[in-house]
């Protein structure tokens, strides 16, 4: 072999070991050892560990030894092994069951709750017409039995002495069969005396009342009573002038059971006649109406104080009237109170419905065509004609006509379809509870009745207002 053979043998020669250094031998990747999980018996105890930082939210926290485990496998990195983490099942939240509400206690008083209330009636499912129209029906009902038993316990207890009630009943049946004639002791006490009270009582009652609700429907004022125009005090200075100056009347004469009150109706009416003028005068709105009966009241009122300091013999008899009292009611007047107070009375039911659509506002009421300023003429005369018939044979007597429309709005809303009927039963109630109370409860003595109408009422409608004041507003 020649020199320059065996230098290119050995060039090869080094080349080929160079090869072999820098590129190694083709063979099989090894795999991977699959991970054995061991799977042991959970413990009862619960297992506390350390939550260690994932790489990612996919994986949840590394799983505790002795725990069920959810192998996931990560992106392979030669040299390293995967690492196991334990997923949290997922345990089923059981719903807990609903509590029926319970339902709600109703108190005694719970029909004198105002009709602009509707959340219990939603949830009845029940219209608040209807509702309403359960309550009047409840009231009037419940006004109807009182007033029945009133009168009953009237013609039965007396200062002549206390007959049982079914005595009573059959003396007043007999009497009234008999005409009024040829009758015993206890058929004269309940024929000639407590009958005839019981009798103007209603119709008082009833007459005040709807008159006190007409009067706060045209006026628009909470404070608004049936002498709110002067009435009483004209009614109360004619009648006490008639008293300390003996005047007689033409054709009535003096000293007979009906001057005192024709000389009432005359002033009451004279009394409203100068309060409309001078409320048209200034111009005819609802406080006009009040400004102008307060002037004419205090007015007259002042006249009136002046006649009983000059009615010294017969001063006993003019304080008597201007309290209220039933005492000299008898049967040649008591059908005078009786038919004009209930007739007048269901005569303004026929105007309800106009009496709803002027509490509108009297700016809607002349666009549905109503004409406004004689419709509140109309009832004004009609309530103030009305005032003067209850007050002139029984004197003044007040809180009837303020407090029952009041309780009838709270409890039936501002419908005088309902509010009107409901007053008339209700007014009667009460006038005829106030004169049993006013001639028993002291019995000989006879108190006023418009003191007891006071007493009774006064309570009663503070309570109401306290408990349902915050949601009526008048």
């Amino acid at each position: 072999m020649s020199e320059k053979e065996g230098f290119w043998k050995l060039v090869r020669k080094g080349y080929r070991s160079m090869k072999e250094d820098f590129e190694p031998p083709k063979s099989k990747p090894e795999e991977a050892p699959e991970m054995e999980v061991k799977q042991e018996p959970v413990q009862e105890a619960p297992v506390q560990y350390e939550r260690e930082e994932a790489p990612s939210p996919a994986f949840g926290v590394q799983a505790p030894a002795g725990a069920e485990q959810q192998v996931q496998p990560e992106p392979q990195v030669q040299g390293e092994k995967p690492a196991a983490y334990y997923v949290p099942p997922s345990e089923p939240v059981e719903e807990e069951p609903e509590e029926e509400p319970k339902p709600k206690k109703k108190s005694i008083f719970a029909f004198i709750k105002p009709a602009n209330r509707r959340d219990e009636d939603l949830d009845d499912g029940v219209s608040e017409l209807t509702i309403k129209k359960r309550r009047f029906r409840l009231i009037v009902a419940f006004g109807i039995v009182m007033s029945i038993v009133a009168f009953l316990i009237s013609i039965s207890i007396s200062a002549g002495g206390i007959v049982p009630v079914s005595d009573a009943i059959a003396a007043m049946f007999s009497a009234i069969g008999k005409g009024g004639q040829n009758l015993d002791t206890v058929e004269l006490y309940i024929y000639q005396s407590r009958l005839p009270r019981a009798i103007a009582a209603i119709g008082v009652g009833a007459g005040l009342a709807i008159a006190g609700c007409m009067y706060q429907a045209i006026i628009r004022n909470p404070l608004v009573d049936p002498y709110i125009t002067g009435v009483s005090s004209g009614a109360g200075c004619f009648a006490v002038a008639v008293v300390a100056l003996g005047v007689s009347i033409p054709f009535i004469g003096a000293n007979t059971l009906y001057i005192i009150p024709v000389a009432a109706i005359v002033g009451g009416l004279i009394a409203f006649a100068i309060t409309m003028g001078v409320a048209e005068g200034s111009g005819g709105s609802a406080s006009n109406y009040i400004l102008a009966g307060v002037i004419v009241g205090f007015a007259l009122s002042s006249v009136q104080t002046v006649f009983l300091s000059m009615a010294k013999d017969n001063l006993s008899n003019a304080m008597w009237w201007l309290y209220g009292s039933f005492a000299n009611i008898t049967w040649e007047n008591a059908w005078l109170v009786m038919f004009p107070a209930l007739g007048i009375s269901l005569l303004a039911m026929i105007w309800a419905r106009e009496f709803n659509l002027f509490m509108m506002g009297e700016d809607q009421a002349k666009q549905l065509g109503m004409n406004v300023k004689r419709f509140k003429r109309t009832m004004m005369i009609i309530a103030s004609v009305l005032t003067a018939i209850c007050v002139a044979f029984c004197g003044i007597i007040g809180f009837v006509g303020l407090i029952i429309p009041h309780a009838c709005r709270m409890a039936l809303g501002t419908d005088h379809r309902l509010i009107m009927p409901a007053s008339i039963v209700l007014g009667a109630c009460l006038m005829l509870f106030s004169d049993l109370i006013a001639r028993t409860v002291l019995s000989p003595l006879e108190l006023p009745v418009g003191a007891i109408t006071a007493m009774i009422g006064t309570p009663i409608f503070a309570y109401m207002l306290v408990k349902r004041g915050r949601e009526y507003d008048g």
